[in-house]
């Protein structure tokens, strides 16, 4: 708690007028000095466009624009309009991306301060997916250490490996915590 906070009491006179004081003692509480948390924002339409884009970038990168196209059932053409930020992706649009490819929302998510999206439960037609993505990591691993050092960069490219597997992962771990404590 903030030790220059003042000092404040509720008062049972009023009912449910000390809501908001009992409100703001609890953030005193629970909220340590140094948590920086972000307001809710708006964001405009131009700043989507941009980290749409972003995010079909990447998975363009990952998969190349007639695979996106397919995932997302549209024409290349369409798909290359959301790359130049001439038009912005709808939300079905956006999701089916994400299916094929886990980091399409995540600098929307991160805009807005959420965190990213984890699968509820880990999908049996993704588990090939997952192997040869482990598999493509492993063999990126261990190209990256065959000078017996990992680098900035090293860190950053394999990082981005794991970020795309961290949540297929826990999807496989959640499913068997469920089917345990059932």
């Amino acid at each position: 708690m903030n030790a220059s906070a003042p000092t404040r009491t509720l008062s049972t006179k009023a009912p449910f007028r000390w809501l908001p004081t009992l409100f703001l003692m609890l953030l005193e509480v629970a909220v340590p000095d140094n948590l920086v948390v972000r307001k809710n924002q708006h964001l405009s339409n131009a700043r989507a466009k941009e980290l749409a884009a972003s995010g079909v970038r990447k998975a363009v990168k990952a998969h190349g624009k007639d695979k996106v196209a397919n995932a997302a059932d549209v024409q290349v053409r369409t798909v290359e309009k959301w790359m130049a930020e001439a038009s912005l992706p709808s939300i079905d649009n956006l999701l089916n991306i994400a299916n094929l490819h886990r980091g399409v929302s995540d600098a929307l998510h991160q805009e807005m301060g959420w965190a990213g999206l984890t699968p509820s439960r880990a999908n049996p037609a993704n588990d090939l997916e997952l192997a040869a993505g482990l598999g493509h990591s492993v063999a990126e691993l261990i190209d990256r250490l065959r000078d017996g050092k990992r680098c900035h960069v090293d860190t950053a490219v394999l990082a981005a490996l794991f970020r795309e597997l961290i949540p297929q992962m826990q999807a496989v771990v959640d499913e068997d915590d469920a089917r345990r404590a059932a």
